[in-house]
């Protein structure tokens, strides 16, 4: 009996000590190959461990080789950014390296989308507009990228809602004034309205209303400056209500220095204005009245936005009814405001699926990370490119704080603008040679800022 006890002990420290070898009569037996890759035939043999040993190693190494491929996929997007000087083009393997981490990465991440040549965006089921007459800038230079990178620098875009991000701080911060094209539309020598047709009208649609000052001022502009429209006076009402806000812009005054001096239009100017709730109108009815514009002058319509959104043409329509009355008549000054909805990506497709974006000469409007822009494939390249297929180039519009400076952004696009920041662009057509003028004198305003030097910093 003890025998048999000694012997069942010694079995059971065998067992506890087995490392995968057969026991034959309490003994463990090697046999063959048995801890082999590969047998006597060359085939493949699993090894027989009964300890995890073999899958611990397998994970620990795909561990490292996905943290190997995510390092260098950020190094690689990171380098391939070019703003400072010391940086490159991005090359191919960091473009395959950003692809590989981006598609690993949810739709919803805050990570900017691959860079992709405008020719190949927008795949959009209108045709493009005719560009035959369509006098494009040049692509910009690596010289003139590298200026854009220094006086925009990237480094405080890559971080969610960041104030400093630099073209938020160039473009969101201080005064916001387009001033080339609210000076351009107020000169009757610079801007031929309709000449010896009166029925031509100057045409303005503003998508939200800030409690601004632009429904007036858009009218002083669009009639050549008439002094009916007066801007300082729509101020000064804005002010009792304690509400102003965005009016720190200066009237445009006429000018005495060109020869012969402009006069005002004798065509009478129309501006539509189209806002929503929860923002009331009561008080641009109040004031439209107050300045004694009729419905010809002020258009004022409320949209339901969820019907906008959940109808198509909806906008169009409103457009068409009230303001442009065929896709082929003008619409010389469309701003988009309102950034706490930022339903400027939805307005602008809607446009360029009904063309009518074609007849748009001047286009303002802000950028987001949040609205309708926080939808993933909402990307700016993507809409900067749909916007060029329709004869617009846009520009980051500078404000009072950068001396109303302008960085193009078609065929100039930075990798780091993918990030979302609120932000104001303005856009003008090249394919209307009413208005070739005003986007001359954008493009030279370009070149203008890329002229003061890296000393010309914006955030950062």
């Amino acid at each position: 009996m003890g025998m048999f006890a000694r012997s069942n002990a010694g079995n059971k420290q065998s067992i506890q000590r087995n490392d995968g070898l057969p026991i034959v009569q309490g003994r463990k037996v090697r046999t063959a190959n048995r801890r082999s890759d590969y047998n006597y035939n060359n085939q493949y043999a699993a090894h027989n461990d009964n300890s995890s040993a073999g899958c611990i190693n397998w994970n620990f190494w795909t561990f490292i080789i996905v943290a190997i491929v995510s390092a260098t996929a950020y190094y690689a997007y990171d380098n391939s950014v070019v703003v400072l000087g010391t940086k490159t083009e991005p090359t191919a393997a960091a473009t395959a390296a950003v692809a590989v981490v981006t598609a690993a990465v949810p739709a919803s991440a805050p990570v900017p989308a691959v860079t992709a040549t405008i020719a190949t965006l927008a795949q959009l089921s209108v045709p493009p507009a005719d560009l035959t007459k369509a006098t494009f800038p040049a692509v910009c230079t690596t010289e003139q990228r590298t200026m854009i990178g220094k006086q925009l620098p990237y480094s405080n875009c890559k971080r969610y809602w960041n104030s400093n991000c630099s073209f938020r701080a160039a473009t969101a911060s201080g005064c916001q004034n387009p001033i080339l094209a609210r000076e351009f539309f107020s000169n009757s020598n610079d801007f031929k309205l309709g000449v010896g047709d009166d029925t031509t009208k100057f045409n303005a649609l503003l998508l939200g209303w800030r409690t601004d000052d632009k429904p007036m001022d858009l009218l002083n502009i669009g009639s050549g400056l008439n002094s009916k429209y007066n801007v300082n006076t729509w101020d000064k009402e804005l002010i009792k209500t304690k509400r102003p806000e965005n009016i720190c812009r200066t009237p445009i005054v006429t000018t005495t220095t060109t020869s012969p001096p402009p006069i005002p239009r004798t065509q009478v100017p129309q501006v539509l204005v189209i806002d929503w709730e929860p923002h009331p109108n009561l008080l641009l009815e109040n004031l439209k009245k107050h300045g004694s514009l009729t419905d010809s002058e002020l258009i004022i319509e409320k949209l339901n936005i969820n019907n906008y959104l959940n109808k198509k043409n909806s906008l169009d329509t409103i457009i068409e009814q009230k303001l442009a009355k065929t896709k082929d008549e003008p619409i010389h000054y469309v701003d988009i405001s309102r950034s706490t909805e930022a339903l400027d990506y939805s307005f602008l497709m809607e446009m360029i699926s009904s063309t009518y974006i074609r007849n748009i000469r001047f286009l303002h409007f802000e950028y987001n990370n949040k609205g309708d822009w926080a939808v993933a494939s909402h990307t700016l390249i993507k809409l900067l490119s749909a916007l060029r297929k329709n004869g617009l180039v846009c520009y980051w519009s500078g404000g009072d704080n950068t001396q109303y400076s302008l960085w193009r952004i078609t065929d100039c696009f930075l990798d780091f603008y993918n990030y979302k920041h609120y932000s104001r662009i303005q856009c003008v057509s090249v394919i209307h040679d009413d208005v070739k003028v005003l986007s001359e004198r954008m493009e030279k305003q370009f070149l203008a800022t890329l002229l003061k030097g890296p000393t010309h910093t914006f955030g950062g």
